[in-house]
């Protein structure tokens, strides 16, 4: 029985936890809200700031750059959210996916709009991603 309800309860926290989502705004290249008001910061990336941060650090060329790239990506349309977990700002922090599979996580460091960050929710990324530096 109760080997049953771990497993009903494991299928019922999974799909609860991955959902399609309509992506209203792009705040920057790692931070999203969705219809439902919901603020997304991308999992394991980092990317440039575009306003100063509370470390004083901006970059006026790459940040812009990368809001671009994700708000052509994702802006309007629909992705499915997997949630990690809240952090300290209260935002929700998550892997996106496109609608043909594609990770936009994944896809920002690539493409050379942020860089890996690491940390306890990111065993999921690719090794090979950790030694790529952003190049736009």
């Amino acid at each position: 029985m109760n080997k049953l309800f771990l497993a009903l309860l494991t299928i019922c926290l999974a799909s609860a936890s991955a959902k399609a989502d309509v992506i209203t705004k792009v705040y920057d290249g790692d931070t999203v809200t969705t219809s439902t008001g919901e603020k997304i910061r991308l999992a394991c990336i980092d990317a440039p700031e575009i306003k100063t941060n509370r470390h004083g650090k901006k970059d006026p060329i790459k940040g812009p750059a990368s809001q671009k790239w994700l708000s052509e990506l994702v802006l309007g349309k629909e992705v499915k959210v997997e949630r990690l977990v809240k952090d300290l700002y209260g935002r929700t922090i998550a892997r996106l996916f496109l609608e043909d599979g594609a990770e936009v996580n994944e896809l920002s460091v690539v493409m050379g709009y942020s860089v890996p960050y690491m940390s306890k929710y990111c065993e999921w990324v690719l090794p090979s991603l950790s030694t790529r530096s952003p190049n736009k």
